[in-house]
């Protein structure tokens, strides 16, 4: 038995090390990195206003982007600046070495999300290299993403704050807030009792970095904290689960409709996170709000590997019951047999039955996740209290 173990674990790496590498070569080629904030961030070390350079594209006054490939200012200022180290390469260079350590930083997840879950032995090398492996990871790299990034720092942090390193964690938790559309609901772990310190270092790191910017570019700090929100409905998409993509599927594509149900969803992870027992059991539910409260693509789906190691620690304490096995399976479906799915439908028209019915699959699979985390979870706040 322990070696078919061994040998599973074994092929699961090598698969995620290849999975890995396609990754960080699609990020390296031409075309590739098309995500990378490399551009914005270099804009605000030379004194520039990306924001303002971006209303003036979208209004006209600039023929051409002046953005690097896809890259648009919506993250905000504060957290731009941890990426000045890259900002001061060369684009070639620097988008080199953004996929060396957006490879690190998969790994970094997975190994803290199994520290976080205190999983041990095999079991870990397996979380890692199903996590290397998976769809999301793998075009997160490609793409130049900074998903990993924040997981990475966000996770970090629960991993300090859980040895008593408060002013670090603190520190970490504001690194981790450069895409705080995953992050931002993750964070609220923090404001239980005894972390509160944590997440006090961490805003205060952004409100000094804000009155440093608005002192680098001659600009009002109000305006400058608020450029990249007012921003964020050019980034908006319908291809998820998530509050914006089924009021856009509704027909109600204004963020008036999708923005008050997505704060209280995040109020609702508030109440249960200030309340919540277990770091890995609350960041498992605070995971769904992740993905539920504001919009993402398929590839920020890699958040999904906190509750799976949470599943898979029940697992390997032969506790674990039917919602575990229904969580390990969701996530499968949405790390790899999507992927399939999706590639076969390619050929087809948007309108085509198949193409909804595979979207239809993939809500579905969310869905079910989803209830089962809200229920499990909620189940055993009931049965502890």
């Amino acid at each position: 038995m322990r070696i078919l173990s061994y040998a599973v674990t074994a092929g699961l790496l090598a698969i995620g090390v290849l999975s890995l590498a396609v990754g960080i070569i699609n990020a390296t080629s031409p075309g590739g990195s098309k995500d990378f904030q490399w551009s914005i961030a270099r804009y605000l070390l030379n004194h520039e206003n990306p924001y303002r350079l971006f209303l003036e594209y979208r209004a006209g006054r600039l023929l051409t982007s002046p953005f690097v490939a896809s890259e648009i200012p919506v993250y905000p200022a504060s957290s731009e600046v941890f990426l000045w180290p890259l900002a001061t390469l060369d684009y070639a260079m620097a988008t080199r070495i953004w996929a060396g350590l957006n490879g690190i930083f998969a790994i970094g997840c997975a190994f803290l999300a199994a520290r976080i879950a205190d999983l041990r032995g095999p079991v870990v090398l397996c979380l890692i290299g199903l996590f290397l492996a998976s769809t999301p990871v793998r075009n997160t790299i490609g793409n130049g993403q900074q998903g990993l990034w924040s997981l990475f720092f966000l996770l970090s942090a629960v991993y300090c704050q859980q040895r008593k390193k408060w002013a670090l964690a603190g520190f970490l938790l504001a690194t981790s807030w450069l895409k705080y559309t995953i992050t931002a609901p993750l964070s609220l772990i923090f404001i239980r009792p005894g972390s509160r310190a944590t997440i006090g270092v961490a805003i205060g790191t952004h409100v000094a970095l804000t009155l440093f910017l608005s002192f680098w570019l001659q600009d009002n700090p109000f305006r400058i904290l608020a450029s990249a929100f007012l921003l964020s409905d050019t980034a908006q998409s319908a291809s998820t689960f998530d509050v914006m993509a089924i009021a856009s599927y509704l027909g109600a594509r204004s963020l008036a409709w999708s923005a008050p149900i997505g704060i209280a969803i995040f109020l609702a992870g508030a109440i249960y996170a200030r309340s919540g027992d277990r770091d890995i059991e609350v960041l498992s539910l605070l995971a769904m709000v992740s993905l539920l409260w504001s919009y993402h693509w398929q590839y920020d789906y890699f958040v999904l590997v906190i509750p799976l190691a949470y599943a898979l620690k029940r697992w390997s304490d032969g506790t674990v019951e039917f919602s575990d096995l229904g969580i390990g399976a969701a996530v499968i479906l949405i790390w790899f047999v999507q992927r399939v799915l999706d590639s076969a439908i390619l050929r087809f028209p948007a309108e085509h039955l198949l193409v909804a019915l595979d979207r239809g699959v993939f809500w579905l699979t969310c869905f079910v996740l989803y209830a089962t985390l809200f229920c499990y979870m909620f189940a055993a706040k009931n049965r502890a209290s």
